[in-house]
């Protein structure tokens, strides 16, 4: 199995002009396909490619990327780029030993490489036309593949999928006379090779007989989650091919109480093991982490602990071996000690580093510990219904049309959070208006007191819509939380609306102080004699001397303005 280096690529792109952007594949062809990853780029030692050129050689790579040897580097470099093409198109790495639904195995053999510098041209000499070879460097490669559909048996009869072998090739040139640049051909030849290979395996691999295949119809939410309502009709939001709103689904879930907390953990789990997104699989482990006990002084699960373990041993996301090797560093125990003593081994120095600040309290590891590192993790058991999240759904509407309504049916933190957020700061273009207003509607209606309040104060400033200034008035006459109401009545104020004196007047009986105070506010920028009379009512009859002066307040504001429009 290769591990793409990332390193090398940087570097290569670094030194290549080539945009690295040329490496980018049709994002939703291979959506959500694991794939377990082979690459073989080996060159004999004396190839032409591996010689010492002037310019940019195989060499000066070696050197840059930090001194391995030349035949090493060029291979890394190949399969990272194809790793990458891969990427870009949406697939990610299948877990080694994690039994998965179903799964690509993908095997690509460099089969061939040339390298020229120089190219044949007629030249005129004297009244002689004669061929004469130029500086002119160029590189070509021809790649064999094999991509197999391998299912688990948890898939009915399907088993695996007939092989699938083809060959791509690809090649890339410099101007004349100009001095070898290595990295640029690698990189521009690598494209030209690899930027069909999304569509192939799409086209011609049976993706679409897949689990994980992209569809354009949403599935329903499993049986066993007894979700209901909004809260199932939102399920599929877990299977976006967009990552943010695949996140932002997990997030409302897992801080929902609607369902029940062993399947929740079952999600965390999946989400931890096989999503690409390694931001999301860090939040999902910080989630299983909270759900631990909470004395810091504790031993971790069995279960969370043989999670833990797999990744340090067994994840190649370093970011995620990183996070996970944090979060043992919070914990006391002598298997947390023989992991962190693993993970100061590793090969990135950011999950090294972290291993060596957790162990900083112990004394040094010896041979013996080392030793004692655990050869083979217990692989992570997923649950039967956690197949149903290996699929992905492309949306073809805005992300806060249906997450709102998946916010506000789970209800919890992180949706309370996520829609006083959008309330706020959502972005909201001509072409939204059609669904943000039912939406809004639900949001003054169903959502929390900080939501409701949030979207009165933004649709406050909509004050040139008619539709929004009917939702305010109808939110000033009906709302019963005494905060959310004075919310409205601020918002109120910004329409020019028939009938405003009187949502104001009836308001201004209400038993809550603060309701009656925005109420006075209100009515003293609304022109007429009902405005008048009731303000004079409230300055003498009301049973709070804080609301009978900001009235008699009030009551002077007016007879300014009116004698100085006199």
């Amino acid at each position: 199995m290769f591990s793409p280096v990332c390193g090398f690529a940087q570097t290569m792109q670094q030194q290549s002009p080539t945009p690295a952007e040329g490496l980018r594949g049709p994002l939703p062809v291979l959506a959500g396909v694991p794939i377990d990853f082979g690459c073989e780029a080996s060159l004999p030692l004396d190839h032409p490619a591996l010689r010492r050129y002037p310019g940019e050689d195989a060499e000066d790579l070696a050197r840059l990327g930090g001194g391995v040897r030349p035949d090493v580097l060029v291979e890394q470099v190949l399969c990272t780029y194809l790793w990458q093409t891969l990427e870009n198109a949406g697939a990610h790495p299948a877990p080694p030993d994690v039994r998965l639904p179903a799964r690509g195995v993908l095997s690509a053999r460099l089969k061939r490489m040339w390298i020229e510098g120089s190219r044949v041209v007629e030249q005129r000499i004297g009244s002689t036309i004669m061929p004469v070879s130029i500086p002119h460097w160029a590189i070509a490669m021809s790649w064999e593949f094999d991509f197999a559909v391998e299912y688990g048996a948890d898939a009915g009869e399907r088993g695996a999928s007939g092989n699938l072998t083809f060959e791509l090739s690809g090649s890339a040139e410099q101007d004349d006379y100009v001095p070898l640049r290595l990295g640029a051909l690698l990189q521009g030849a690598s494209f030209d090779a690899f930027s069909e290979l999304p569509r192939v395996l799409g086209d011609d691999g049976h993706l679409g007989d897949l689990l994980f295949a992209v569809v354009e119809s949403p599935r329903q939410a499993p049986e066993l989650l007894g979700l209901e309502g909004g809260a199932e009709e939102g399920f599929w939001q877990l299977l976006s091919t967009r990552a943010d709103q695949r996140h932002d689904a997990m997030a409302f879930y897992l801080a929902s109480n609607q369902v029940e907390k062993k399947r929740l953990v079952e999600m965390a789990r999946w989400f931890v093991v096989n999503d690409p997104d390694v931001s999301l699989r860090r939040d999902a482990l910080g989630w299983l982490l909270q759900e631990e006990n909470p004395d810091i002084d504790s031993e971790f699960s069995g279960s969370f602990m043989d999670l833990l373990e797999w990744l340090v041993l067994r994840e190649r996301s370093s970011r995620v071996r990183a996070e996970a090797v944090r979060v043992l560093g919070t914990r006391p125990g002598e298997q947390v000690r023989t992991l962190l003593i693993a993970a100061s081994t590793d090969s990135d120095k950011r999950v090294s580093d972290r291993a060596m600040s957790g162990l900083r309290k112990e004394p040094p590891p010896t041979a013996a510990d080392l030793a004692r590192v655990p050869g083979s993790p217990v692989t992570p058991r997923l649950a039967p219904w956690t197949t149903t999240l290996d699929g992905r759904v492309a949306p073809t509407v805005p992300a806060p049309q249906t997450l709102i309504p998946l916010a506000l049916s789970l209800g919890g933190r992180a949706a309370d959070t996520w829609l006083s957020k959008w309330a706020v700061m959502g972005r909201i273009r001509p072409e939204d208006e059609a669904w943000v207003l039912p939406v809004w509607a639900r949001m003054t209606r169903e959502g929390s007191l900080r939501v409701r309040m949030h979207t009165l104060d933004r649709l406050g400033t909509q004050a040139h819509k008619t539709p929004v200034a009917e939702l305010v008035e109808e939110r000033v006459k009906n709302e019963q939380e005494p905060m959310a109401r004075v919310s409205a009545i601020q918002a109120l104020k910004k329409f020019d609306r028939a009938g405003v004196d009187t949502l104001l007047i009836q308001a201004s009986r209400s038993t809550d102080i603060d309701v009656r105070l925005a109420a006075v506010e209100g009515l003293t920028r609304v022109p007429g004699s009902r405005a008048d009379q009731r303000l004079e009512e409230l300055s003498t009859a009301d049973p709070t001397s804080k609301v009978r002066r900001r009235a008699r307040r009030a009551l002077r504001t007016r007879a300014k303005e009116a004698w100085g429009q006199g």
